[in-house]
């Protein structure tokens, strides 16, 4: 099994190499599953990027019981033909949005007159040395040179100084948060026992994601809701920041995990390392390539349904926020907060589930 997944990782290099496109491969699962075999046969690990998530496994905390479920799960899945993780999902609208936002950055290095391969991967590195930090960067083997680092000082003025991040069009965006406050539960899956639900939000506020796992929410029944605890349901900004304008856009990717097994604290430990992992692998695998940044929010997405569908016990709805600066502003200007929910369906088995989840947008001060 190990071999089938280094082989698939050594053929996605050659093909990159060869100058084809990966718009609609995953580089990170295959990655991730090849270090999830050496990991679970005691294997040390030959690289950087494999040491990097041999530790990431460790400092969840996740059981290995747990992983070797899902390695298992994967291969009986593709002897069957079952869902294919090694394509990413289609790109939506929120996506465009990132994509307008790395075009802002792309045009401040313009000015310096650097080629677009440059330009690509100065904003490969700056970007994830963010999320890493640049010690973590070079320990994982990406080159940072003198040039880089006056490159990324640039960025981070342009940023602080909010130069690339106005706005277009005639209209003024308030300091905000955005909060995820109550779950109802309309129909559950399994009618005989309680279930257990715990909820994952991929938020993107510019170009790369940061992630939040909630607490587990414990004895819900068909007819329930509850509402999240302070820190759970803020979304946006992050963690000791009241309010704050975000990056022209706020995308929410989420997940709602419901269970009755013993697997859900080890499936929440595991969906708080999904953005880590992702990241770890475009520092490490491809450091020269800067477009593929734009696929890390599918990367992240696919990554997280793998890892949580692959657990055949338990429930997974998932869904997306986007909003657009102009939206927010639209919204904002006649109203100091606006709330609305999005409902999730679906079948398991025999039986039919349904959950409805509410957000809140809020103008400073009424935080």
């Amino acid at each position: 099994m190990r071999l089938f997944a280094i082989l698939l990782v050594l053929l996605i290099s050659l093909n990159t190499f060869a100058g084809d496109s990966l718009s609609n491969k995953s580089i990170v699962f295959p990655n991730i599953l090849a270090a999830m075999e050496t990991y679970l046969n005691n294997e040390k690990a030959e690289s950087p990027l494999e040491k990097e998530l041999h530790s990431l496994f460790d400092r969840s905390g996740v059981d290995k019981g747990y992983i070797k479920k899902i390695v298992t799960n994967f291969y009986s899945n593709r002897f069957i033909g079952g869902k294919d993780y090694f394509t990413l999902p289609k790109k939506d609208k929120a996506d465009l949005l990132i994509e307008v936002e790395y075009n802002k950055l792309k045009n401040i290095l313009r000015k310096e007159d650097l080629t677009e391969e440059k330009i690509e991967k100065v904003l490969h590195g700056y970007l994830l040395g963010k999320k890493l930090g640049t010690e973590k960067m070079v320990a994982l083997g990406y080159q940072i040179t003198a040039e880089d680092a006056y490159y990324y000082a640039l960025l981070e003025g342009n940023q602080i100084n909010n130069f690339a991040n106005i706005p277009e069009g005639d209209f003024e965006l308030p300091e905000l948060g955005f909060h995820a406050y109550k779950l109802d539960i309309i129909e559950e899956d399994d009618d005989l026992w309680n279930d257990n639900i715990y909820c994952y939000f991929f938020t993107t506020d510019g170009v790369i994601p940061s992630g939040k796992v909630t607490s587990i929410y414990k004895g819900n029944n068909q007819g329930d809701s509850f509402f999240f605890n302070e820190i759970d349901r803020v979304l946006f900004p992050v963690p000791g920041i009241v309010a704050a304008k975000p990056n022209n856009h706020l995308i929410v990717d989420y997940g709602i995990i419901e269970s009755d097994g013993d697997d859900i604290k080890n499936m929440q430990k595991i969906s708080g390392i999904i953005i880590d992992i992702a990241v770890v692998v475009f520092a490490a695998a491809y450091p020269e390539v800067g477009p593929l940044i734009l696929e890390l929010r599918q990367e992240v997405k696919n990554l997280a349904n793998a890892l949580l569908e692959l657990n055949h016990d338990d429930r997974l709805a998932t869904g997306s926020v986007h909003l657009s600066a102009k939206d927010m502003a639209a919204i904002l200007s006649e109203n100091s907060y606006y709330e609305f929910s999005k409902t999730h369906k679906g079948t398991h088995g025999l039986s039919n589930w349904e959950y409805k989840m509410h957000f809140r947008l809020l103008k400073h001060g009424q935080l």
